[in-house]
């Protein structure tokens, strides 16, 4: 239904990139995500499909775990309206889906500097004085490298924290002397 609206020009949902393909919703396992832009006849068009949808398939919005986006530019009269009608509650940029943050602004190194975080505090939990090299060889292969391929498969990686995420694993490696 959203993708019909869409092709009747009554949803005209989210640019992926400038001049790129426009989406209205991305499907999870249970989770759905809405494009659109933030206007009261979009708003009611998007709140109509939702509806017959919850009438045709007993399934509704949780409006405990509804959350809506908006962007920057957007008015606050507008905010207000959408949200007092939906019921939702409205999220700021630094959330994050998944574990992975919404919205990168233009430092995609302090972005994913968590990625880094996340890598240190593992290594420096281990006690690696006590472990062999195939046991450090695991422990890199199947904590340590899982850890970015995550993040990796959604967002490209700065350059930087790739090769300050290697010199962590380097040293763990060969001993943090």
């Amino acid at each position: 239904m959203l993708e019909l609206a869409k092709q009747r020009d009554e949803l005209k949902g989210v640019a992926v990139a400038h001049g790129g393909v426009k989406m209205t919703h991305l499907l999870f396992t249970d989770d759905c995500l809405i494009f659109g832009k933030a206007s009261w006849n979009e708003w009611k068009k998007i709140s109509g499909i939702l509806e017959v949808y919850g009438k045709a398939s007993s399934q509704n919005l949780n409006k405990h775990k509804t959350i809506v986006l908006f962007s920057p530019t957007v008015a606050s009269e507008m905010r207000r309206a959408i949200i007092k009608d939906c019921g939702a509650r409205e999220q700021n940029n630094c959330e994050k889906y998944l574990g992975l943050p919404i919205m990168v602004g233009r430092s995609r190194y302090q972005a994913f500097s968590i990625v880094k975080d996340r890598v240190w505090k593992k290594l420096s939990n281990w006690k690696n004085q006590f472990l062999s090299p195939s046991g450090k060889e695991v422990l890199i292969k199947a904590v340590i490298q899982a850890i970015p391929t995550y993040y990796m498969s959604v967002f490209k990686l700065p350059k930087k924290l790739s090769d300050e995420i290697a010199s962590l694993m380097a040293k763990f490696w060969w001993g943090f002397k």
